[in-house]
């Protein structure tokens, strides 16, 4: 679907369109480019709260991957669709930002607790 939106956007809601004017179309188009970066970053954050959920350390991250999750969408998505006036567009530029906020908190917590792991993996010298 992401490869069909980026190559030929208009043929995805072309079905969808009753009428000849294409402002159904035409409104779709961006926000179904917006949709295909938005799947790149999702699944991006799936996989960091997986990480970070999954593992089975004593001592793991296993709680605090839900309280990342989902809050900084909300306010972006309310700035840029109501406050900056971008309507529909915004909205979704803020789930956008929202998401690709929420994929780099948690893979970096990731990321950081397996440095962590490494760096008490590692036999002090003396």
């Amino acid at each position: 679907m992401v490869v069909l939106s980026v190559t030929v956007p208009r043929l995805v809601p072309a079905p969808f369109s009753d009428s000849g004017e294409g402002t159904a179309t035409d409104t779709a188009v961006p926000l179904l480019l917006i949709a295909a970066v938005l799947q790149f970053f999702d699944c991006a954050q799936h996989i960091g709260w997986s990480c970070c959920a999954a593992s089975t350390t004593p001592g793991a991250d296993s709680g605090s991957p839900s309280s990342v999750t989902g809050w900084p969408a909300c306010p972006s998505a309310t700035l840029l669709g109501l406050a900056a006036g971008l309507n529909t567009f915004g909205v979704r530029l803020g789930l956008l930002t929202g998401l690709a906020t929420t994929a780099v908190l948690l893979l970096g917590r990731f990321n950081r607790g397996v440095a962590r792991l490494n760096a008490e993996a590692v036999p002090a010298t003396t």
